[in-house]
């Protein structure tokens, strides 16, 4: 079975993510590096709102383990 992911590939360095529903003061609920994968945890709605934007990519991955997602990084 294969996992929808995505991978941030913008201009910054890193990026930090904000749930666009939790408010403008919300602390962001992950940050991203160029060429890294955002966490699996995020819930889908806001993965598939930064695969809108052209700084992050779709990237289909067979399911990994908690300890192969601890490589990756």
């Amino acid at each position: 079975m294969s996992t929808k992911r995505a991978r941030y590939d913008g201009p910054h360095e890193e990026v930090a993510v904000f749930d666009s529903e939790a408010g403008i003061y919300a602390e962001p609920i992950a940050v991203v590096e160029r060429g890294k994968f955002l966490p699996a945890d995020v819930p889908a709605r806001i993965r598939d709102e930064l695969l809108a934007s052209e700084w992050w990519s779709e990237v289909k991955q067979a399911d990994q383990s908690p300890s192969d997602e601890k490589k990756e990084a």
